[in-house]
């Protein structure tokens, strides 16, 4: 045999001068994480992929070229891909026109996915694939990012169409499900809602046209999150989508500090891109009220940028009062800048929330400008700034400042 990355590979059978071909082969990974250089070194690039297992191969090809009949079978015990556990078990047959996928089974505790069908090689050839997705856990997937939710997805994928120009139609449907607040349930005067599990909904396809998004919709915290459009190879965009109704502490889980899980307030926005892909055209608009902390109420928070192709102009208040400004230049590595008002930041009600009832005396006050500048290509590109003209407190209620 042939070892090859950690793939030892083994054949048998004879090959003659008048090119008639009868042989069996054998291929042996004992770790699937060897896979992505393997085959990198055919030309075949893999994303970042957390890969484990062990996978064996093996089949025969007969025949006399360039006419040749080929099968496969492949199997394994267990393969994990980004803490996706699932035993696999294939069989296909190849030949000129293309490759039948016979049958394709990965089972385990965290899904099921099948597949069948037919992918031409053949230029005449016609595309006929459909894989279904009859569940998949996504939680140990998602814990790996930091995000601690119970999540779940089904879904159905057909690929038809000419062998050079296929269409790829998808549909998915996920849920997840809510994570308990840690400690105390809240310190707040009033009980805070439960938080509920979301579902989404995506239907869209992918052809030599470019992508397509029929519909996606969300409910959460609520709520109800909708989206619709479009993206073509040539560069064109147009993309449109809202959300309303959203109670941020209804949602299934918040990043951040356990206190933020005590925040209520009610999110809604509209999105809407035109243009190129390159230099998008269009406003997005975002807005926070009815918000409160342990019984503080806070103004409405609103965000809004206005995107001209070139650059988006992008603003933020607070109430009536001016919080942020700045600009997003839509060019390389996207550099950005942003001017924050110390002033409007509600440092009063934050620190009230946070030490408890005060009668009213206790206040944080900060003049000044922070300036921040980012290569949002580049985050680790990034500069700031804080210009701080006076500094006033007194958390005791005592008048101390």
């Amino acid at each position: 045999g042939l070892t090859v990355r950690q793939a030892t590979i083994t054949t048998e059978g004879t090959f003659s001068f008048a090119q008639d071909l009868d042989l069996s082969w054998a291929i042996a990974l004992p770790g699937l994480e060897a896979a992505p250089p393997l085959l990198a070194d055919l030309g075949v690039e893999l994303p970042p992929l957390a890969l484990a297992g062990a996978v064996k191969a093996a089949g025969e090809v007969s025949g006399r070229l360039p006419d040749w009949q080929a099968t496969a079978r492949v199997t394994s015990a267990q393969v994990s891909v980004e803490d996706v556990d699932v035993d696999l078990e294939a069989a296909l047959a190849a030949d000129p026109a293309g490759v039948r996928v016979e049958s394709f089974e990965a089972r385990g505790v965290d899904g099921q996915l099948s597949a069948r069908g037919f992918v031409p090689l053949a230029a005449a050839g016609v595309w006929e694939l459909v894989a279904e997705l009859e569940e998949l856990r996504l939680t140990e997937a998602l814990a790996r990012r930091g995000v601690p939710v119970p999540a779940t997805a089904r879904g159905r994928l057909s690929v038809d169409g000419p062998q050079a120009a296929p269409t790829a139609r998808l549909e998915i449907d996920a849920r997840a499900e809510p994570v308990p607040r840690s400690g105390d349930a809240s310190e707040s005067e009033a009980p805070l809602p439960e938080r509920e599990a979301a579902t989404l909904h995506l239907a869209g396809t992918l052809g030599a046209g470019g992508v397509v998004v029929d519909e996606l919709e969300a409910s959460l915290g609520g709520g109800r999150l909708e989206a619709s459009g479009g993206w073509t190879r040539g560069g064109d965009l147009d993309v449109r989508a809202r959300v309303d109704g959203v109670q941020v502490a209804r949602l299934p889980w918040l990043p951040g500090p356990a206190a933020l899980g005590e925040v209520t307030s009610l999110l809604s926005g509209e999105l809407r891109l035109t243009g190129r892909s390159h230099a998008p055209e269009g406003d997005l608009s975002l807005l926070l009220e009815d918000t409160r902390h342990r019984g503080e109420a806070f103004e409405p928070l609103a965000f809004d940028a206005t995107l001209d192709g070139a650059r988006a102009a992008l603003s933020g208040r607070l109430g009536a009062s001016p919080l942020l400004s700045g600009e997003l230049v839509l060019a390389e590595e996207w550099p950005l800048h942003l001017e924050l008002d110390l002033a409007t930041l509600p440092l009063t009600h934050v620190a009230r929330g946070l030490l408890g009832e005060d009668d009213g005396d206790r206040y944080v006050r900060l003049n000044g400008t922070v300036f921040l500048d980012l290569d949002v290509g580049e985050p680790s590109r990034l500069s700031y700034e804080a210009r701080v003209q006076s500094f006033q407190m007194d958390l005791g209620g005592g008048g101390a400042s």
